[in-house]
């Protein structure tokens, strides 16, 4: 089965590349039983690079925290599998990691130690962590009907309003993009795609990204024209 991760923070939508995770228990050498806290949590992330500062910004702040969600699908029919929630998290290790050979992407590389962190109904927090869960949650509960923006999905079809993975050169490919309470709010997202690129009414998008755009309705439809990639 196929699988496809996407990062939700500071209203950005991010293609993961590579992710994992790991929680970890001393034990005793005398009984092999668990001799200390469930320790870990801190996981690692990998994008492509793009031209965005913002996590960086986060990885030279050692005082501001971020909060976000990974979101993992199905990747045929992009149903949601499960979320990755971090909260009063700090980004402490930085890489970007170039090969101009064999035409690779570049990429960043994120370690993130969340103060907090939700996979499904577990939650494994740290003793220094800001935030109350369960009042953070009620807060948007409270929240919820005085509409809070939600980026809920984006996906591309073709012409005949399939969705597809892959584009080819020369079509035109309309980009899906799902929110909620978002009209009038900008959004930039990133296509990521390293063989090919992509125009928006004649101008060709840096770094395969469509940058401030207002939303004006829940789904909006942009087409867009697959185009030969330059060389960089």
């Amino acid at each position: 089965m196929s699988f496809l991760a996407k990062l939700f923070i500071n209203s950005r939508i991010i293609n993961v590349l590579d992710t994992n995770i790991q929680f970890y228990q001393q034990v005793d050498s005398d009984n092999f039983k668990p001799a200390s806290l469930p320790m870990g949590g801190v996981f690692s992330l990998t994008i492509e690079a793009d031209g965005a500062t913002d996590l960086l910004g986060l990885a030279l702040s050692p005082d501001t925290m971020c909060e976000g969600y990974i979101r993992f699908y199905k990747r045929g029919g992009m149903a949601k599998l499960v979320d990755y929630e971090f909260f009063d998290t700090y980004i402490v290790n930085y890489r970007r990691n170039y090969d101009g050979t064999c035409g690779k992407v570049t990429t960043d590389q994120y370690v993130f130690s969340p103060g907090i962190l939700r996979i499904g109904d577990m939650v494994f927090e740290k003793w220094w962590k800001l935030s109350d869960l369960a009042i953070k949650d009620e807060q948007v509960q409270i929240a919820e009907p005085k509409t809070v923006p939600t980026i809920k999905d984006y996906y591309i079809t073709d012409k005949d309003g399939n969705r597809i993975e892959k584009s080819r050169i020369g079509e035109t490919i309309t980009l899906n993009i799902i929110t909620q309470d978002m009209i009038g709010e900008t959004m930039t997202i990133g296509l990521n795609d390293p063989t090919v690129d992509f125009m928006y009414k004649g101008v060709v998008l840096e770094n395969d990204t469509l940058k401030d755009l207002t939303i004006s309705k829940n789904k909006e439809k942009i087409e867009l024209e697959v185009v030969r990639q330059k060389l960089k």
